[in-house]
């Protein structure tokens, strides 16, 4: 069972990423295109990220293209009814498919960093997916799985 994202470090991290968009991110906030793992781990906690920060900044949630590649939490975001573009599908796919480009990319992956979510960088830096002044945030779970 995955872990409640309702939590203190869960919220320091999404207090501080609003923060540094906040402080770093010089357009119209209603312009803003972003694409973030929303998550929908849990009925009740979806999209933690985008009520947590987008929306305190004013970021319109048509402007927001979730991604999650479980079709069941995926199924769960889009039955939250949240306004945004919820996509089911991995992020290495859509990052190499997508002509969209963004001003804000956050994920927040749930496992350590592997050559995967390097390449996932690489594509989205080598196809300009970011904006040239946009903002890219990952975040991934540093502890070691099984016990040691």
């Amino acid at each position: 069972m995955v872990k409640s994202y309702i939590d203190p470090v869960k919220q320091k991290a999404r207090d501080k990423l609003r923060d540094f968009i906040a402080n770093n991110l010089k357009l119209d906030y209603k312009n803003a295109r972003v694409l973030c793992f929303p998550g929908a781990e849990h009925k009740g906690e979806e999209a933690l990220e985008i009520k947590e920060v987008y929306d305190v900044l004013g970021i319109p949630r048509k402007n927001i293209v979730g991604l999650e590649y479980d079709a069941e939490n995926a199924e769960r975001l889009r039955k939250a009814d949240l306004g945004i573009e919820t996509v089911c599908s991995d992020a290495m796919d859509y990052v190499q498919r997508t002509d969209r480009k963004f001003d804000i990319i956050s994920l927040d992956y749930t496992g350590q960093r592997t050559w995967k979510e390097r390449d996932i960088t690489r594509y989205i830096a080598g196809r300009g997916i970011i904006d040239k002044l946009g903002i890219f945030c990952t975040n991934h779970m540093i502890r070691r799985e099984g016990n040691y």
